[in-house]
């Protein structure tokens, strides 16, 4: 959960059986402000963890978020455009190797491979909903931003991903104005 105003006093005052704990100042480089623990009526563990800040993202890049619906409860997470920045600015400046070891390198790929689909996803919810076209747009100009920042797209080349193959090359001619003009004009930026 991103901090926000009023999020830790909700969270400080969810009731019996949650156990709120901030984390300490002097735990510099933590970018969580703090932790939650409780029970679901099923007696499945639950953790919150309240973030400021997530390595390698800038506070727009936080606004990337999709809901995800399950098992009756709507999620919040960042979309695979927000995480394919981070885990390549973590593999960049993170040590792999410690104790424990870190698997931003498989998590990298992992969301590679999720671009497709989901930008299919978001092209087709802008087909079929009219209303959905700026805010699609405004999804691959992101994705163009990220593929084109250039620390992100030395880590993707470090690691054999080519930037290219991250968005359907269908979409080039979609039959949505703004999307086929962001190819139009950013697609070439992406050559080696």
């Amino acid at each position: 959960m991103l901090s926000a105003p009023g999020v830790l006093d909700l969270l400080r005052n969810l009731g019996p059986g949650w156990r709120f704990d901030r984390v300490p100042f002097w735990a510099f480089g933590d970018g969580r402000e703090a932790i939650v623990r409780g029970l679901a009526a099923d007696n499945r563990k639950l953790l919150v963890e309240v973030i400021r800040t997530v390595h390698g993202l800038e506070p727009e890049d936080l606004k990337g978020v999709e809901e995800v619906d399950y098992a009756g409860t709507t999620y919040r997470v960042l979309d695979p455009i927000a995480l394919l920045k981070s885990k390549a600015a973590n593999l960049r400046d993170l040590d792999q190797d410690g104790t424990p070891p870190r698997h931003d390198r498989v998590h990298l790929q992992l969301i590679a491979r999720c671009w497709l689909p989901y930008l299919r996803q978001v092209h087709a919810a802008a087909v079929a909903h009219p209303a959905a076209q700026r805010a699609a747009a405004h999804v691959f100009s992101r994705a163009f931003e990220t593929l084109l920042h250039r620390p992100t797209a030395g880590t993707l080349a470090a690691e054999g991903v080519v930037r290219a193959a991250l968005l359907p090359p269908e979409l080039a001619d979609s039959p949505v104005e703004r999307i086929r003009n962001t190819f139009a004009w950013r697609l070439p930026l992406l050559s080696p």
